[in-house]
Order: structure tokens, then C-alpha cells, then sequence
């Protein structure tokens, strides 16, 4: 790994969230992370893990303690609109700061949750070097809507060989446009268990080995994950329920309301 202590010193690192595969490795892996004094900003679920996982981060009060980042993995517009919909059928009875994020290789569904601001992030975002222009396009309109990408370093380590080549070299093209718009990026290692929890040094070193830029690297598990997390908490305290769903006050009674 690249020697960058003396850049190191001065920053708070983080990793933005953890994707557990059970409660059971949710508890192992908090009880590593606290051992080891790491901090992590959030817990990563998707609708067939949420109810268990938040479910036993109430029991614990850890609800509090971490954002809840759900995910969501579609391919079609209107698959995008019944996931969303029930994610917000699971989430809308928890307290909690919550995000969504999307993961799709379709970039009318990408353009459709950017542009609406359907979603808080981008997962894994792919690149076509025959759309090349729309790839911008998403890249800018992410910048401009607070929308982060979001880069798994695991899910590169399971990768077969010539998966990996593909994605490195999408990835380094996709870091320089979102340097070139100021698009929030960030490295996280979505651990599923204790042995895949990474240190933010590695995630960092992993956007260095892509980009071959160093401050930007150092960003991607200080400053973006940090800000995100804040913007994350800001809107939640802003009456946001979820994602587009907003408590709306009266003098008669208090109802969720979408906002676009």
C-alpha cells in the first residue's frame, strides 16, 4: 500500500457503511469495529434483510447510532417504482436517519431516480463508452442534486479477473468526470462479515490504485462520507420521512406527503 501517514495524520476517516449478511454477523462485526475503534456511518439493507436487520437494531438501540442505507437493485422504471414502494411500506414505521441507494445497469432508470431525486446514491455505477454523453450527463446531475457514488471495494475482491479489468477501467474513467463536476465519491467496503471489514486506509488506497490522485483518494473515506452523512442527517431532520416522502403539518393532523 502507498505510504500517506503524513497525509493521514490530520483527517477523520470513516467508512460510510457495512453490509451485513445476518444479525448474527452484525453483532460480530460492531463488536470488532469497537475493538478496533473504526467508525463506520451506516448499516447497508435490502428488502429481503431489512426487516430482520432493523428489527434487531432496535432491539440493541443501535437505531440511532447508524443510517440506515437501503438498497435497491432494478432494471426497469416501473421495477424501480414498486421496489421503491415498498421500501417505504418497511422503513416508514422506523425511527432512524434512512437513505436509499440504487444499483442498476440501466440508464433510464439512473436518469429517472437522478433526475427526480429518487435516491441519496448511486451503487457501482457502470459506464458505456457508447453512451458516453449520458454517462455526464447522470455524473453532472448528481453533483448538482447532492447525489453520491458510491464504490464497493469488496464486491471488487469477489470479482473474476477480467470482471476486474473492466471495472477499474470503467471506474477511473467515471472518478475523472465526477472530479471534473465535483460529484461526491466515495469508497466504502460494504463488509458482509468481520473478515471483509477494511480499514479506510485500503478503500482509499484502492481509489489511488484507480485515479492516481492522492487528495481525491483521501477524500473519498474523509471528507465526502463525512459530508454526505451530515447532508443524510440534515434532511431527515428536515421532516423527510424517506427519500421524496415528507411530513406535512396542519392545525387538524400530521400526514406524509410526496415532494418533488
Amino acid at each position: 500500500m502507498v505510504n500517506w501517514i503524513g497525509e493521514f495524520v490530520m483527517r477523520r476517516y470513516v467508512d460510510l457503511m457495512i453490509c451485513p449478511e445476518s444479525k448474527d454477523a452484525l453483532r460480530d462485526m460492531l463488536a470488532f469495529i469497537d475493538k478496533i475503534k473504526l467508525e463506520v456511518m451506516g448499516i447497508c439493507v435490502n428488502e429481503e434483510s431489512a426487516k430482520e436487520m432493523i428489527e434487531y437494531m432496535v432491539n440493541e438501540s443501535l437505531i440511532d447510532r447508524f443510517i440506515i442505507f437501503y438498497m435497491i437493485k432494478a432494471e426497469e422504471i416501473e421495477e424501480f417504482r414498486e421496489k421503491k414502494k415498498k421500501f417505504i411500506n418497511q422503513m416508514k414505521k422506523y425511527k432512524g436517519v434512512k437513505a436509499l441507494i440504487l444499483e442498476s445497469r440501466n440508464y433510464k432508470v439512473l436518469r429517472y431516480a437522478v433526475d427526480k431525486r429518487e435516491v441519496d446514491a448511486l451503487y457501482n455505477l457502470p459506464l458505456s463508452f457508447k453512451m458516453f454523453g449520458v454517462d455526464q450527463v447522470i455524473i453532472k446531475l448528481c453533483s448538482e442534486k447532492n447525489i453520491a457514488l458510491i464504490f464497493d471495494f469488496n464486491s471488487f475482491k469477489r470479482m473474476s479477473k477480467n470482471e476486474r479489468v473492466v471495472y477499474l477501467r470503467n471506474m477511473r474513467k467515471i472518478l475523472q468526470i465526477a472530479k471534473k463536476y465535483d460529484t461526491m465519491s466515495i469508497a466504502v467496503s460494504c463488509a458482509r462479515n468481520v473478515m471483509e471489514i477494511k480499514h479506510p486506509r485500503d478503500l482509499a488506497s484502492f481509489f489511488y490504485i484507480v485515479y492516481r490522485n492522492l487528495e481525491f483518494s483521501l477524500k473519498s473515506t474523509s471528507d465526502n462520507p463525512l459530508q454526505f452523512s451530515d447532508f443524510i442527517k440534515k434532511l431527515n431532520n428536515s421532516k423527510r420521512v424517506l427519500p421524496g416522502l415528507y411530513i406535512i403539518e396542519d392545525d387538524s393532523n400530521v400526514k406524509a406527503e410526496f415532494k418533488r
